[in-house]
């Protein structure tokens, strides 16, 4: 128990320093006990949500959770996240922090880092394009 009590404490101070930056990703695992976000996405196992004190709705972290308004479709909701529901947060720099003591199921936290993009495949029909030309 006190594991988990040391567990949440380590997820409080890590969320109010990131904070400071100007956003912080939250993964939450959805099905986790107490947790509140809209129900187009209550159905999946997990959601990332962006938080940030420069958005206008407020933010509260609490030592056992966190409320925020957040925007989605153009309507307010206001979320809570039990500290225990998040399975990691990734930072404004693109740093990944991950917990244990929450089983997701597999897609839960997925990669965030963007995929490079394939480059384009060569043109198979033998025939030049022209370049283009910037025209005043």
């Amino acid at each position: 128990m006190n594991s988990d009590r040391s567990l949440q404490q380590e997820k409080y101070k890590q969320i109010k320093r990131y904070l400071i930056d100007e956003y912080v990703l939250v993964h939450v695992a959805t099905g986790y006990p107490g947790v509140k976000v809209p129900a187009h996405l209550a159905s999946a196992a997990a959601v990332t949500l962006k938080l940030s004190t420069l958005f206008r709705g407020a933010i509260s972290v609490e030592e056992d959770k966190i409320t925020a308004e957040l925007l989605f479709n153009s309507e307010y909701f206001t979320c809570e996240i039990p500290l225990g529901a998040i399975v990691g947060i990734t930072t404004f720099h693109n740093e990944t922090i991950r917990w244990s003591g929450v089983t997701p199921s597999p897609a839960t936290l997925a990669d965030p880092a963007p995929k490079a993009k394939n480059p384009p495949e060569a043109d198979d029909s033998g025939t030049k394009r022209p370049m283009l030309r910037r025209v005043k």
